[in-house]
């Protein structure tokens, strides 16, 4: 049987600092978050649940799920919000270090 290959020193870092999750992660680094791709999904989600002739147990399992994706969002913009303020905090602390 074979060992399989060490991780990375870098992938080990990395893990160690991650909250567990690092595509949400991800998104909150990027200076403008693309979520196109998400709204739209969320769109299709909600045209299904509103949908008049339809199974019911699919109608309700996309409103459900365009449910969550609210939550999603609603979460996302309070997280980028906490991300501007410590950016703000942090500007008047790097202006003193430079000056002196």
């Amino acid at each position: 049987m074979q060992k399989p290959a060490p991780k990375s020193k870098q992938s080990t870092d990395n893990q160690a600092t991650s909250m567990g999750y690092p595509s949400i992660e991800a998104l909150l680094e990027q200076n403008k978050p693309d979520l196109t791709d998400m709204l739209a999904h969320h769109q299709q989600l909600v045209e299904l649940s509103q949908v008049r002739a339809g199974i019911p147990k699919e109608k309700a399992a996309a409103k459900s799920a365009a449910l969550a994706y609210d939550q999603f969002f609603d979460l996302f913009s309070s997280l980028l919000q906490v991300k501007q303020k410590m950016i703000d905090e942090q500007m008047p602390k790097k202006a003193a270090l430079k000056k002196k």
